[in-house]
Order: C-alpha cells, then structure tokens, then sequence
C-alpha cells in the first residue's frame, strides 16, 4: 500500500537507522541503494521470505511527500521515471500499467476476489493547479471502470495508497482532493449494479474501518491498514 521505502536522508524523517545513499533518493542509483539498504533489515527479510508481496506505491516510494506526477513542477519527469524503473526492479508484481501503460497499477485474481491495484501517483495533478484534477490519469481510469463491470467475482478490492474516505483526518493528500473523480467511480458502480466492492488504502500510519455511503448504492467498506510495525487503531 506505499510507502514500502522512505526517499529521504539521514536525519530527515527520525534517527531510527541511517540511510544508503545518506542524502534524499533522486537518480537511478539512488533508489536501488535505498532498496537494497532496506532489504538488508533482518525483520523484512524475514517476512518476505514468509509471504509474498504484491506491492503499490505512495509518496515516498514515488518522489516525496504528497507528490504528484502529471505536471513535473516541482519533481521533475526524470525523478518519477527512476523512481518507476526502481520498484520495478525491486518488486515482483503480476505487471505494470496492466499493458497499456506507465506506472504500477495492474488486477490480481485471487480465488472468488478480484484485486484492482491503482497507481495513485504517476497521473495525479496537482489540485492546486488543475480546475478538475485527475489521480488516475484517463487510461488507467477507463480500464478501472472496464474491469469492474467485467468482474464476476464476489468481492472487487479497489487497492489504493491514498485513503478513499473525505473524512479522513490529518491529510488532505488523499481522495478528498480529487472528488469528483471518486465521484465517477462510486457512479460506476451504482449504474452497473457492481456489488461487492471493497476499498482498501494506507498512507495516515494507522488502521481504520469505515462505511461511505454511496448516493443510490450500498455503503462500501473502507479498509485502512497501518504500517507494518505499528497496529494502533485510529
């Protein structure tokens, strides 16, 4: 659910561990140290040899905190591209882009359940810039919309990195600043009778359960996961 590295530099973000290369991740070679550094704690390389990973990004594995791909203002095109071929190298996802285009977005059936993984970074705008900002980008917003009313499984996650709920505290970098795009999915949903959608999302550093309600449709279950080392509930 993202932020599976952290790109700054010693000293930046805590004093828990010192970082490799010891200033913010920026080229190619930066983010392979910072994964390799990361990959030598003895915690993690415990659970990946118990589990597998299917893995997408959020800000910090993608360029920064609340950063944001589309525009390249203040994090320019090179930075997301190493970043992409980066956690590409690093992890073993089913695809990316589901064949059609950049980034990590992709579905992986499991059994009755369909899991769409949505790449909240490498289209989004910045929605103090953009008058109707997209997250998703056109591409990977139609072929989420294809793929629900294709499904015939029991239940659809819809895997996010940002939270869906807009009344999340403590952020403003989730759904909330992209609502009417969130809006376009929840009608999706209730137009083509899509039952059984479930969302999933990170990023607030603790775990919440929350029903949206949806106008027309059923309230969809929001599941926020905290990071791995920490199982407060908010």
């Amino acid at each position: 659910l993202g932020d599976y590295i952290y790109e700054y530099g010693d000293g930046a973000y805590g004093e828990a561990r010192t970082c490799d290369p010891p200033h913010e991740t920026v080229t190619l070679e930066d983010y392979r140290r910072r994964y390799a550094r990361y990959r030598t704690d003895p915690d993690l390389m415990l659970i990946h040899q118990k589990h597998p990973f299917i893995v997408v990004w959020d800000d910090h594995d993608f360029v920064d905190n609340n950063s944001y791909g589309a525009a390249f203002l203040e994090w320019p095109e090179f930075e997301r591209d190493n970043a992409l071929k980066a956690i590409q190298e690093y992890t073993a996802n089913p695809s990316y882009g589901a064949g059609l285009a950049s980034g990590v977005f992709f579905p992986s059936p499991y059994g009755d359940l369909d899991l769409f993984f949505l790449d909240g970074r490498f289209y989004r705008d910045d929605p103090d810039d953009v008058a109707e900002p997209t997250m998703l980008g056109d591409t990977q917003l139609a072929w989420l919309l294809e793929e629900l009313s294709a499904s015939t499984a029991t239940f659809k996650f819809l895997v996010s990195g940002s939270t869906w709920s807009l009344e999340t505290t403590n952020t403003s970098d989730g759904w909330v600043a992209h609502e009417k795009e969130r809006a376009v999915i929840f009608d999706h949903i209730v137009a083509e009778s899509i039952p059984g959608v479930v969302l999933i999302s990170g990023d607030v550093h603790r775990s919440e359960v929350r029903l949206l309600e949806v106008e027309g449709g059923y309230a969809i279950p929001e599941i926020t996961s905290s990071n791995l080392a920490y199982s407060g509930l908010g």
